[in-house]
């Protein structure tokens, strides 16, 4: 079974829904939250620091979906702080964005490596040195993150 055939489809909601004062100002220029490394624009932590929040106090069926950390610099900015305890959270309580490093496999297979070489199995317990039937055995992903700067500025790939 191929990789993409094993992967199952996800369906994630916004469950959360920001208050607005109904004497407040439409949403109009957001300014930037929270944003990942590579720029993107809405990042949160977890599906519970997105919202949805009305464009326009009055108007209940137009929403638009935002990061808290987005709704909340806009709301101090026209200082519109009729939601206090959302603001808190969205400024306070939501992490900053990291960045994740991929696995280096390398060490994985140093350790498994060292583990073999200090005796802590019996030979017995082992796995063979290769399957009997080849691709029988799931291999490993080799990953690692590698800098922009060291990519190439143009990739020819040869694919015969």
């Amino acid at each position: 079974m191929v990789d993409s055939e094993k992967k199952r489809d996800r369906t994630r909601y916004i469950m959360m829904t920001w208050p607005r004062d109904p004497k407040g100002e439409p949403l109009d220029e957001m300014p930037d939250g929270k944003m990942t490394s590579n720029g993107l624009p809405l990042w949160g932590a977890t599906l519970y620091d997105f919202y949805f929040i009305s464009r326009f106090p009055d108007t209940r069926n137009l929403m638009t979906a935002l990061s808290g950390s987005k709704i909340a610099r806009w709301m101090r900015q026209k200082n519109e702080l009729y939601a206090m305890d959302y603001l808190d959270q969205a400024e306070n309580d939501e992490p900053e964005p990291k960045v994740m490093q991929p696995y280096y496999i390398g060490e994985f297979i140093e350790l498994i490596e060292k583990q073999i070489s200090s005796c802590l199995l019996p030979p017995s317990e082992y796995p063979g040195r290769w399957p009997l039937r080849p691709f029988s055995t799931p291999t490993c992903h080799l990953q690692e993150r590698i800098p922009f700067e060291k990519l190439p500025k143009r990739l020819i790939v040869h694919d015969p």
